[in-house]
């Protein structure tokens, strides 16, 4: 982190914030973002996370309650687009949707989220991506790429 306070100090410490209280926790194994300036402009960060939970639930009835309550939301621009596909550690359903987030500089702005959710034994992992609408096309492809290489580790 050191090189991005460096980099984007107030979004750094942001972050950094968010995620203390998380230290330690099963919840967020991993977070990053992405804090070059460029990156940044617009006060919203490109970010990943992962979460892990405990479910009872098949991926498929584990889709409907999420995307169901994903609409709900008021943050949450509908539609909520989800399919099925076949990562390396095998199905997963990826989710889309725009979500409107307030960002460091105060302003309301967009962001695109990609989640890809994945069920192994009792526990859901949701992989989490979310950059500027602008930047969506951009980054699709990083983040596909990251979905793809996530794998089991005995």
């Amino acid at each position: 982190m050191k090189v991005a306070r460096e980099q984007n100090p107030q979004v750094a410490e942001a972050w950094e914030q968010q995620f203390s209280n998380l230290k330690g926790s099963d919840l967020v194994p991993f977070a990053g973002l992405d804090l070059a300036p460029e990156s940044t402009s617009s006060g919203l960060a490109t970010a990943v996370t992962i979460f892990r939970q405990q479910t009872d639930k098949s991926l498929d009835s584990y889709v409907v309650a999420y995307i169901d309550a994903q609409s709900s939301l008021r943050e949450t621009i509908k539609p909520v687009a989800h399919w099925r596909v076949y990562l390396t550690v095998g199905a997963a359903e990826e989710v889309q949707f725009r979500r409107n987030v307030t960002a460091l500089n105060g302003q309301v702005g967009t962001t695109m989220v990609t989640q890809y959710l994945i069920i192994k034994g009792k526990d859901l992992y949701m992989l989490t991506f979310s950059t500027t609408v602008d930047q969506a096309e951009k980054y699709a492809p990083t983040f596909e790429k990251i979905a793809q290489s996530f794998q089991w580790v005995n």
